[in-house]
């Protein structure tokens, strides 16, 4: 094209304009330069002055050296437009009429081109004066009541009422009517109303007036008096000769009336009501503005009972905003409030609302507001609300490893409509849950992450705090199928256990082994394994040992609750004290029963294989050829056999020892007994609780209840309890304070006991 729009240029500016031919490749030479000068600059720093009295307005600016004129123009708030011209830095429009608003621009002007208007200045003339000004006398108050027509461009009337020796009273108001009250009687005023808006003000000597003249006062003086909470006005005066009713008249400042006649020197007005201002004046009966009234007497009833009271909680300070009606007479107002916990406040206060705060969280409060007059005090205004709840307490997490979910639970918090709960992780997400119960279940956790648990309590209106967080982990579950078998390696047992790998990040695995060497609950056994991330172990045990084993996971969350316990017994011990009567032909060998034992083999190894001699479930056996220094006996289970006793002596070596106490403790124990499990131990104070599932074929139970050694009583001997119990709990009352019971549980039957359970260990608080 052979032309081009050149756009954003700046004003006021010279432009060298040339222009050049391009093709793919080459340009042409640069053409002659034109030169182009743009539309001047807006005015800048413009200003606009108000002379109200000639009805005119004065705008200015900044110089502008590009300009050769400005053009000002003003737009009214009806359209009308006044323009004026100048080439200096200021302008005035005249003959502007009263009323208006006008929005004012000045535009820069050179060579017929006119720059931007420059930013809008509003302003207005000065207001109308009002028409029609009229006014009444209110004889009972000598108050005038002045009205007018409204005008132009005003904000705001002032009305004075002036007499002549200086005794001058003004109202203002935005528009008619004004009242002005407490005029003089007898006295003439001349009422000017002015008007005012935000840049002029009308002169009250160019206003419309008028003339009023008060009522006469030949009655000097009258006394008014109540009583708090009387609805009666009690009216005396000096009584004038020739007069034989006076009217007494109460007008209220809601200008309601009340009267009463009298023809002596007092009266009184019935139906006054509380909270009221009344204007009294006493004057003949046939006209109240005569020549025979006094001046008006004002009096102040007592403040009503404080209506339309609001309580709005408030929520940051855990306070509550109050609002109430205002009362005309009141001086001031009492405030009480009072919680259930004994916490009181109390506030005085000369305006019609209030802010409490520091309330004590979650208490229902009473309220009291009393309203004060110059001698009287209403009676009280009462009524009830319910501060901020608190933030709950109490706050308990049970995470549930199948799910990935957590059940909280904490303390009800008095007057909460709803809780919520929160689970944060250590990355800042979190999940909540909501319940209208003290208790309630936020799933979607993963496995391995750490969180902080909370609640907040909601009452409807505000949130509580949240409570102190409690840290807790996902922790992994305890390995499922665990297997555990037995092996002999050499001359030890060893326990070979396995189990299925749990699915979450980063888990390691601990085996843990609780037992009872020779079934004996005074020789325990607990060993563990370290740490490890493959799915088996193993370890020796001893044996003729009854054991527990477990297995626990952990990762970064924490470390799960124990595995499901596989219980089970050692191989046994070789049978000891193992001894014969009789000699090489025929000899009786016996031995002493070794704990869980069901058989006993007795073999000759003098050749290069051993030959077995003997098995029996009893603890002798009859024996032909019979060489002692080459017999051995061992003992077996269904979990293998005992290494050999070799050691046999004979007779004379030294005296038998009587058998039975083994075999009866031998008889005592019975796997197929199950061992009782522990189902719940309290402790209260000084009494304990336990409870325990029945086991089947059980007719009585074995308790043991034995004190731990502590360093703070080393001296101390540990007190062990025994209890023989026919049911499946008991309570044991009157242990020592602060210290740590264990406790220990067999199944009995008639003939057989089972194994102990392995020790649960509680500790005693304070009496």
């Amino acid at each position: 094209m052979t032309y081009c729009d050149l756009n954003d240029l700046r004003c006021g500016q010279t432009y060298n304009v040339s222009v050049f031919g391009l093709d793919d490749t080459c340009s042409s030479v640069e053409s002659m330069k034109s030169q182009m000068r743009t539309a001047p600059c807006a005015p800048q720093d413009v200003d606009v002055t108000s002379m109200c009295a000639d009805g005119a307005i004065t705008v200015s600016w900044a110089p502008n050296p590009d300009a050769q004129y400005f053009h000002v123009s003003a737009v009214s708030s009806t359209m009308m437009k006044q323009y004026c011209n100048s080439t200096s830095t200021n302008c005035t429009l005249s003959n502007l009429p009263c009323g208006q608003y006008y929005n004012v621009t000045v535009q820069s002007v050179r060579d017929n081109c006119e720059s931007k208007p420059s930013a809008v200045i509003e302003t207005c003339t000065a207001p109308c004066l009002p028409e029609d000004v009229t006014g009444r006398l209110d004889c009972v108050t000598n108050a005038a009541w002045v009205t007018w027509e409204e005008a132009e461009g005003v904000s705001s009337y002032i009305v004075l009422a002036h007499e002549d020796g200086g005794h001058n009273y003004t109202c203002t108001t935005s528009s008619s009517p004004c009242n002005i009250p407490d005029l003089k009687c007898g006295t003439t005023y001349t009422i000017y109303v002015s008007t005012v808006n935000k840049h002029c003000y009308s002169n009250s000597s160019n206003s419309t007036t008028f003339e009023l003249v008060t009522g006469p006062c030949t009655l000097t003086a009258i006394d008014v008096e109540t009583e708090c909470y009387s609805d009666t006005l009690y009216v005396e005066w000096e009584a004038a000769e020739d007069t034989p009713i006076y009217l007494v008249t109460a007008e209220g400042h809601d200008q309601s009336l009340l009267s009463c006649n009298s023809s002596g020197s007092s009266c009184e007005i019935y139906g006054a009501r509380c909270g009221m201002y009344y204007s009294v004046i006493v004057s003949a009966a046939s006209d109240k503005c005569s020549s025979l009234r006094s001046p008006p007497k004002k009096i102040k009833t007592a403040p009503c009972v404080p209506d339309n009271v609001t309580v709005v909680p408030s929520c940051d300070d855990n306070g509550a905003m109050i609002t109430w009606g205002h009362s005309h007479v009141a001086t001031s107002y009492m405030v009480t409030a009072t919680g259930r916990d004994g916490h009181v406040l109390n506030y005085n206060t000369s305006v019609n609302n209030f802010s409490l705060s520091d309330l004590h969280c979650g208490q229902p409060y009473s309220l009291t507001i009393s309203a004060r007059g110059d001698n009287c005090t209403s009676p009280p205004w009462m009524t009830s609300f319910t501060s901020v709840p608190c933030e709950p307490s109490g706050l308990q997490v049970d995470i549930d490893c199948e799910t990935n979910s957590a059940a909280l639970s904490w303390d009800p918090s008095e007057g909460t409509m709803e809780y919520y709960g929160c689970a944060k992780s250590m990355d800042g997400d979190m999940i909540y849950c909501n319940s209208t119960v003290a208790s309630c279940m936020i799933e979607g956790l993963e496995c391995g992450e750490v969180y902080n648990f909370s609640v907040e309590a909601f009452d409807g209106f505000c949130n509580s705090s949240f409570s102190a967080p409690l840290q807790e982990g996902a922790a992994p579950c305890p390995p499922a199928d665990l297997n555990v078998r037995l092996q002999k390696i050499g001359r030890n047992h060893w326990v070979l256990a396995s189990w299925d790998m749990v699915d979450c990040p980063g888990v390691e695995y601990l085996v843990e082994v609780m037992g009872q060497i020779q079934n004996n609950p005074q020789a325990l056994i607990e060993v563990s394994s370290y740490w490890l991330s493959r799915t088996f172990f193993e370890l020796p045990l001893p044996c003729s040992t009854a054991y527990s084993l477990t297995v626990r996971s952990r990762n970064a969350a924490g470390i799960s609750e124990p595995s499901d316990a596989f219980n089970g017994i050692t191989a046994p011990c070789a049978p000891q004290n193992v001894k014969y009567t009789g000699n090489s032909q025929s000899a009786v060998l016996s031995w002493d029963a070794s704990v869980f034992a069901t058989s006993y083999t007795v073999y000759n190894g003098s050749g290069e294989d051993r030959v077995k001699l003997c098995e029996t479930a009893d603890l002798s056996c009859q024996l032909t050829n019979f060489e002692p220094n080459a017999t051995e006996v061992t003992a077996s289970n269904a979990e293998g056999e005992s290494n050999p006793n070799g050691d046999v002596t004979g007779p004379g070596s030294r005296r038998r020892r009587d058998l039975r106490r083994n075999l009866i403790m031998f008889h005592k124990t019975d796997k197929n007994l199950e061992m009782p499990q522990v189902l719940s131990i309290r402790m209260r104070g000084l009494s304990l609780y336990v409870k325990w599932k029945s086991v089947t074929g059980a007719s009585s139970y074995t308790l043991l209840i034995e004190e731990r050694k502590s360093k703070e009583r080393a001296n101390h001997t540990p007190e062990v309890i025994i209890v023989e119990s026919d049911v499946n709990f008991h309570i044991e009352k009157n242990l020592r304070p602060w210290t740590t019971y264990c406790i220990r549980l067999a199944a009995k039957s008639i003939l057989n006991q089972s194994f102990y359970s392995f020790p649960v260990c509680k500790t005693t608080k304070g009496p």
